[in-house]
């Protein structure tokens, strides 16, 4: 039994939505929430490419497409456009799509705001030297001298 044109397949796992305008891909997707579909082969391919490439032509070597919607499972080829790798990273920074924790958020972090303003606080007593400051704070005496000095830059809202 031969299996369905990709095109047919392709249709019944989408879902338009009238409101946004989005074409939701409703199939595999994955950590990321892109839509990949079975091209033949065994092979699998991203549901928004295939779209723009069904819409539009092939994509020629070396070019992403772009959402503009910012909805990873999106699949209307009016929602997106060609661009260059770098192009997709900008936009995505742009967007604050990008991975990167800063802050508390990140996973390294071991001082608090509250913990920068504790141990300039004790330092001005001279009850405390950078390295009894570290070791209660469990970094090395240098950090706490970073901190005192204001050497780092360090957000405290």
């Amino acid at each position: 039994m031969k299996a369905a044109p990709l095109h047919q397949r392709f249709e019944a796992k989408v879902l338009r939505m009238p409101f946004c305008g989005c074409h939701l891909w409703t199939g595999a997707v994955n950590t990321f929430g892109y839509g990949k579909c079975a091209t033949g082969n065994g092979r699998w391919a991203f549901a928004h490419r295939i779209a723009y490439e069904q819409a539009n032509g092939k994509i020629e070597r070396n070019f992403s497409v772009l959402h503009r919607c910012d909805t990873p499972s999106c699949v209307n080829p009016e929602h997106s456009y060609l661009g260059t790798y770098q192009n997709n990273a900008q936009d995505r920074e742009r967007r604050g799509r990008g991975n990167h924790a800063r802050g508390l958020t990140h996973g390294r972090v071991k001082l608090t705001p509250d913990d920068v303003l504790a141990i300039r606080s004790k330092y001005k007593t001279g009850e405390f030297s950078f390295r009894q400051l570290g070791k209660i704070y469990g970094v090395d005496g240098k950090t706490v001298n970073d901190i005192v000095c204001n050497k780092l830059i360090i957000s405290l809202s």
